[in-house]
């Protein structure tokens, strides 16, 4: 390990009026939704995004067989003469 474990643990102990053997040992705070719908529509949502990347990849390959298909390669796209300046900067002059 990158660094040094020491050799010490700590205890939760019970609150104040409450006895050692009552368990749990902290309530659970005020105002807390445990609602297991909140866990299930994310779930949902989760096979939702799962479905729309499994039927959005078949449908790009089947674009992409049909293109082939039909002879429609994509071409590399060319630079005109202003896009080869702007990356390349202008002509330079002869110098002596």
């Amino acid at each position: 390990m990158p660094y040094e474990l020491l050799p010490v643990f700590i205890y939760m102990l019970p609150e104040d009026d409450r006895p050692y053997s009552a368990l749990p040992f902290r309530e659970e705070p005020a105002g807390l939704i445990r609602d297991p719908g909140m866990h299930l529509s994310y779930a949902f949502q989760w096979f939702a995004f799962s479905a729309i990347l499994g039927g959005g990849y078949f449908l790009l390959v089947r674009y992409q067989e049909r293109r082939g298909k039909l002879g429609l390669e994509a071409e590399a796209p060319t630079l005109g003469d202003e896009e080869t300046e702007l990356l390349t900067g202008p002509p330079q002059q002869g110098h002596a």
